[in-house]
């Protein structure tokens, strides 16, 4: 739920003119809710000798985290281009 309004939070600053680096924040938002969720299967993973697919896992969500903050920053800037006009 917090990954939602994290996304929706950076589609508003896309919204708003916010500068684009604000999407970094964003995105680094969301990789620290992935990383959390990712910690609990850590053990896991090293405990039959997986440890490289946790870190192939976080390494993807690091890159899907950027994705959707990227992509939620360009709705909120199309919609205030279509929205003005």
């Amino acid at each position: 739920m917090l990954a939602y309004a994290t996304i929706i939070g950076t589609s508003a600053l896309g919204y708003f003119g916010a500068p684009w680096w604000l999407l970094l924040l964003g995105a680094g938002a969301l990789v620290c809710l992935a990383q959390r969720e990712l910690r609990a299967l850590g053990p896991r993973f090293s405990a039959v000798g997986a440890s490289y697919m946790f870190e192939a896992a976080a390494h993807a969500r690091i890159g899907h985290s950027l994705l959707a903050a990227i992509a939620a920053y360009g709705w909120g800037a199309l919609v205030r281009v279509v929205v003005a006009g």
